[in-house]
C-alpha cells in the first residue's frame, strides 16, 4: 500500500484519508463508500456455504458480456453477518494476482 502516516494524519495514495484526532464517526462521515453502511468493511466479496457473493455480477450476453454492479451486495452481507453467531471470527484476506 502506498501509504504514510504524518503529524497531520494518515496518506493514502496522496490522499488524506484519516485526519489526526477525527473520531471513527467523522472518519466514516467522510468516507462515503462506508457511510451507508451498517457495517463498513470495504471488501470485494464474501463466501457463503460454498457459494461467493461479489460486489459486481456478471451478466452473460455472448459478445456484450460485461460485469455490473450487483446492487444486493450489500444487503446481502448485512444478512450474512447479522446471522452469524456471536462468537464468529470473521477472516479477510487481501490478494492481488
Amino acid at each position: 500500500m502506498h501509504g504514510r502516516i504524518t503529524e497531520d494524519g494518515i496518506w493514502i495514495f496522496g490522499e488524506l484519508v484519516y485526519y489526526k484526532g477525527e473520531t471513527e464517526n467523522q472518519y466514516l462521515d467522510g468516507y462515503i463508500k462506508l457511510k451507508r453502511k451498517k457495517y463498513p468493511v470495504n471488501i470485494y466479496a464474501f463466501l457463503e456455504e460454498g457459494v461467493w457473493t461479489m460486489v459486481e455480477r456478471f451478466v452473460p450476453d455472448g459478445e456484450n458480456s460485461r460485469f455490473e454492479d450487483n446492487e444486493d451486495w450489500e444487503d446481502g452481507l448485512e444478512q450474512f453477518i447479522d446471522g452469524l453467531d456471536d462468537e464468529i471470527v470473521l477472516v479477510s484476506v487481501d490478494c492481488y494476482i
